[in-house]
């Protein structure tokens, strides 16, 4: 009896319900092509089908996890022992005086310590007005640091890429600081091409494109009208900064007259340039001082609420890191899978009393 017998025969005897659809896809394709095939490849088809029928071609089962040499792996009882040890110590950061946190964290608290040869524990002892000089001197070196990284990114002077300043539409940034934080340094030609690096003013300067165009140095009014709406006055506009520190914080804002700040050229402000060779540049004018405002942060307007967050710490025992464990990858799934540390960190692991 041949193999398509037997599955006929079972299936009509379980009412189709057990057979597996995708193997009687492949059996029913075998026999419509069996006209075109060697009898040889047709028994050697149906004999593969009898074989996945019967489930002898199964995946042979994974090898069994071999503890790497030098390791120790941790059993179920460990392992709820070190997630809940784990546990306790994120507690305890979350947990942790916002005092401490911002030594922690903040450079520039630190720094500002350091200046007044104030060490972390004595940090840590001060009441909240003791603390507010050094809160202040914190937020100045804070501003002193942003305002240079501001001054340093913000658009060029002409004279860095005149190229750039009487071709470009909307923003730029300096050609040899073509990825800033929040800008990638690309700009947009009146010739039409766009996203072009910075750093590659030079080959765009020079490239079929614009040199067709500068022919002419025809803009459309639709272009021009766009150059204007970006360049021209407007709504002000500016860099704002925030930083809080203990109650307190600092603002500090740059005012432009408008939303993309961008020299001006012969499109946007014809009036200037009438009669000017082509190199020619207008002078520019420096926008205002960049100003930091010190406040009692909003949040923090009550003097007792400040006092009680930001007052005298009463530093608890600190827990020792946990050493860090190793995750084997395994068939089993994430939850079963095997876990080790080395000797020396295991028994680091079983000593801790927390």
């Amino acid at each position: 009896m041949v193999f398509r017998d037997i599955l006929i025969q079972q299936r009509q005897a379980t009412h189709i319900m057990s057979v597996n659809p995708n193997l009687e896809t492949l059996m029913n394709l075998v026999e419509e092509l069996q006209e075109q095939m060697p009898e040889g490849k047709y028994l050697e088809a149906m004999n593969a089908l009898r074989d996945l029928h019967a489930g002898r071609m199964r995946p042979a089962p994974p090898p069994a996890f071999v503890v790497p040499e030098g390791r120790i792996r941790l059993n179920p009882e460990e392992i709820r022992r070190y997630d809940e040890m784990r546990t306790r110590r994120r507690l305890a950061i979350t947990l942790q005086s916002p005092v401490v946190t911002a030594y922690r964290e903040c450079k520039f608290l630190r720094d500002a310590c350091d200046e007044v040869n104030v060490t972390m524990m004595q940090w840590y002892a001060m009441e909240y007005e003791e603390r507010l000089p050094v809160i202040q001197r914190t937020l100045e070196l804070s501003f002193a640091v942003e305002k240079k990284r501001y001054r340093e990114s913000k658009n060029p002077n002409p004279e860095v890429c005149p190229f750039i300043s009487r071709h470009a539409i909307g923003r730029w940034f300096d050609p040899a600081k073509p990825y800033e934080d929040s800008w990638r340094g690309k700009w947009d030609c009146v010739c039409g091409s766009k996203n072009i690096l910075c750093k590659n003013w030079k080959q765009h300067e020079v490239s079929d494109k614009h040199q067709v165009w500068a022919k002419s140095r025809a803009v459309t009014k639709a272009k021009a009208k766009s150059m204007r709406e970006k360049r021209g006055v407007g709504v002000a506009h500016g860099f704002c900064h925030v930083r809080h520190m203990c109650g307190h914080r600092v603002i500090w804002t740059q005012q432009y007259e408008n939303h993309a700040p961008q020299d001006r050229n012969e499109w946007s402000h014809p009036e200037l340039f009438a009669g000017k060779p082509l190199d020619w540049l207008p002078p520019t004018q420096e926008n205002a001082r960049l100003v930091p405002t010190y406040e009692i942060d909003p949040n923090e307007r009550d003097l007792a609420i400040r006092r009680a967050n930001y007052g005298r710490v009463v530093q608890g025992r600190e827990l020792p890191p946990l050493p860090q464990i190793t995750y084997h990858s395994s068939h089993a799934g994430w939850n079963q899978c095997p876990q080790t540390l080395t000797d020396e960190e295991y028994a680091m692991f079983i000593s801790m009393e927390e």
